[in-house]
């Protein structure tokens, strides 16, 4: 390597000369052999080409790859291709079917993009779907990402760009007109997120693929209605602006986008909750506008869940893997993400060592190619001080030997969002009841994968902690679960034989007669919200009625039907309301709203008061085992995880560990002590068991929902 550098021009910045072309070095050991090329590229670095590489650069400043280098050893000391130890080198299936130029096109991308010419090989190869369903050639394939005769392939765009301009970026209306100066940070991380959808291809042709990654693609992935184009989003543009390099119909990009959509509606919606969440969704492309800010409570819930698994690969040596995730939240928030999980109150502990690996993960990923603004850097370093140092304080004292991110993903009633597993039971002390025994089997997909890449024995049984993390900015009330539907919430708890149900009911532990005096207020909940969906209905018939004598005719069913259900007076005037708004208007936001009062008020009916004003425990039976019921249904696990609650509130600092299940259930059984002393508030949205707990009822689309909470502020 020192003799071709040697050989190579020398880089003078100040003499004004074109860069040096590469010119022909021959071996030292045999003249005949065919040349290599020596020369220097815009860094300032040695290239080295041609000869027995074939088109292949090496970086000398990074050393060459074993095999190459082996390859260049021989040619150095005069011996045959494959004449000595080491010395041969398998043809690359994929590259070696390119012409030449194709070929001199995709290096000079590698320069211009380190990490190119294996992100286009890893589409391909994701893409073969394509090829196996008859939809392109192989042939076709091959050009249309790394090829140069078709105008729409990957390659050929990439390298027009670097030409003067030739993609269709979002915040212009043109293509192939540098308008807008494309960062190639950007454009680099638009690739990333190309080979990112065409894995999720790839894996969504059988549903093997997991929400982490569907969420990716739904995420950075959107599509021009107006066009056969695709956006991109880098993962390094805080905007989340997109960029296409798919203008042609029949660019492998646009194809894998499509047949990813239909394979998720397809095959895969009776095995994903919602799958319809992590489609790729239509985007109305206007310039100089991308996306809406995400709320803070989405940010801050997904840039909490994600640092806690950032935490355990930092802790247990991966930091690649943890710039990974860290990328991944730049891509979604960008600086924002990091801003509101810096804590006030700082954590001074070890925070020299966080220091050092906070630059070590910098240093990864820059080896990747990825390089943050400033403003990034200096956002992300904050909670890298104070939150994600307490989450690797957390787990260093646990030790997990694996982590994943499951909220979302797990079975209905699952409530954690990280689940850590241990091959030997964990020495920390946790809340009671929140470290189980499970089977390798029952592991998240996330976790058994994990398991698996790590290349450990499987055993028979691991350690698990669920940890439902809550990440709010004040003390409060945090929501601990929702209910999307209340008729339907309260099925499960009518529903003998129902694994949920039953568990509630349980965990509640009241007598056979309470249980059905609170069904007999479930039961009547449930009539009423599918009286109210079937009426309100746009299925439902009116004969030849217009519309607006359908919703009065409608309108008087439901005041009958309150009527029958002994509400009326004041108890009605917000349906009322609602009921006038819908007549004349129509629409789901007055449906919902009336079926949440309906829900409302069909419990409320069943609280009687003392003289005092107190509510009558005994003579409120009914609806406050209702009451308690939906609560405990909305917010408990029940698939026998018994999750661990981590608490963080980021004003102050400070974090408490609960079981969630017994956070809950503490104070409803407190309330249905007929000899405790813990009432119950009852407002127009919003029942509050004294101090601690509170269900809130809330109009959905068309429906009643409802969500569970716990108040911070009396928590130990």
């Amino acid at each position: 390597m020192s003799f071709l550098t040697s050989k190579a021009p020398q880089w003078d910045p100040n003499s004004g000369t074109p860069r040096p072309q590469s010119i022909p070095v021959e071996s030292p050991g045999n003249p005949e052999a065919e040349p290599v090329l020596v020369g220097v590229n815009q860094k300032g670095e040695i290239k080295i080409e041609g000869g027995p590489l074939g088109t292949q650069i090496v970086n000398a400043n990074k050393g060459a790859k074993p095999n190459a280098l082996a390859k260049l050893e021989a040619w150095y000391m005069g011996e045959e291709e494959g004449g000595g130890q080491g010395t041969t080198e398998q043809v690359d299936p994929i590259l070696s079917r390119l012409s030449e130029p194709d070929q001199a096109r995709l290096n000079e991308l590698e320069e211009a993009f380190p990490g190119t010419i294996e992100k286009f090989k890893s589409i391909f190869n994701n893409a073969s779907g394509l090829v196996e369903d008859g939809i392109l050639s192989e042939a076709d394939l091959l050009q249309r990402i790394m090829g140069g005769s078709s105008r729409g392939s990957l390659a050929w765009n990439l390298k027009q760009e670097l030409d003067g301009g030739a993609i269709k970026f979002e915040r212009t209306e043109s293509i192939g007109f540098a308008l807008d100066d494309v960062d190639k940070s950007l454009l680099a991380g638009s690739i990333n997120m190309m080979e990112s959808l065409s894995k999720a291809y790839a894996s969504s042709r059988d549903c093997d693929t997991d929400t982490d990654a569907m969420q990716k693609v739904a995420e950075g992935v959107r599509k021009d209605p107006n066009s056969n184009s695709y956006f991109f989003a880098s993962p390094l543009d805080g905007k989340r602006f997109g960029i296409s390099l798919s203008v042609a119909d029949l660019n492998p990009i646009n194809l894998m986008a499509k047949e990813y959509n239909n394979n998720l509606s397809s095959t895969c919606s009776d095995k994903v909750d919602d799958v319809e969440q992590f489609t790729i969704q239509e985007k109305q492309i206007r310039a100089n506008y991308s996306d809406s800010p995400g709320n803070i409570s989405n940010i801050v819930k997904d840039s909490s869940e994600m640092i806690q698994v950032a935490a355990f690969y930092a802790v247990t040596g991966d930091l690649g893997k943890a710039g990974e995730i860290i990328t991944d939240l730049v891509s979604r928030f960008g600086a924002q993400a990091f801003n509101v999980l810096n804590m006030k109150k700082m954590v001074q502990d070890g925070e020299h060592i966080l220091d050092e690996k906070y630059q070590e993960m910098l240093e990864s990923m820059e080896a990747l190619g990825i390089n943050f603004a400033s403003d990034v850097k200096d956002a992300v370093k904050g909670p890298l001080k104070t939150y994600m140092m307490q989450a690797m304080n957390f787990t260093k004292e646990l030790s997990p030997d694996y982590a994943a991110r499951v909220g979302g993903v797990a079975g209905k009633g699952d409530k954690s969002d990280v689940d850590y597993v241990m091959r030997e039971r964990p020495d920390m002390s946790l809340p009671e009841g929140s470290l189980s025994e499970v089977k390798f089997e029952d592991l998240d997909p996330a976790l058994q994968k994990s398991i698996k890449d790590s290349g450990d024995e499987i055993q028979d049984k691991y350690w698990l902690v669920g940890d439902s993390l809550k990440t709010y900015i004040n003390e409060g009330d945090v929501k601990l679960g929702t209910a999307s539907n209340l008729g339907g919430e309260a099925g499960r708890l009518l529903e003998d034989g129902n694994s949920h149900g039953d568990f509630i009911w349980n965990q509640l532990g009241v007598s056979d007669q309470d249980k059905a005096a609170g069904r007999k207020v479930l039961s009547s909940m449930q009539k009423a919200s599918k009286s109210i969906s079937k009426l309100m209905s746009s299925d439902f018939k009116t004969g030849s009625m217009k519309p607006a004598q359908a919703r009065s005719f409608v309108s008087k069913q439901i005041r009958e039907m309150l009527t029958q259900a002994g509400i009326s007076g004041e108890q009605k005037r917000l349906v009322n309301a609602a009921m006038e708004e819908y007549e004349k208007n129509g629409g789901a936001k007055s449906v919902g709203l009336i079926d949440r009062e309906v829900q409302r008020l069909i419990l409320e009916q069943g609280i009687k008061r003392k003289s005092n004003g107190a509510i009558d425990k005994a003579k409120s039976r009914g609806s406050l085992v209702a009451f308690a019921a939906l609560q405990a249904s909305m917010g408990m696990d029940s698939t026998g995880k018994n999750p661990m609650s981590s608490i963080h509130i980021l004003s102050t600092g400070r974090t408490v560990r609960e079981n969630q299940n017994s956070m809950i259930l503490g104070p409803l059984k407190d309330l249905l002590d007929p000899d405790s002393r813990r009432g119950l508030s009852l407002g127009a949205s919003k029942w509050t068991v004294d101090r601690d707990g509170s269900t809130e009822f809330k109009a959905g689309k068309g429906k009643a929902e409802g969500n569970s909470y716990i108040n911070t502020r009396y928590l130990k």
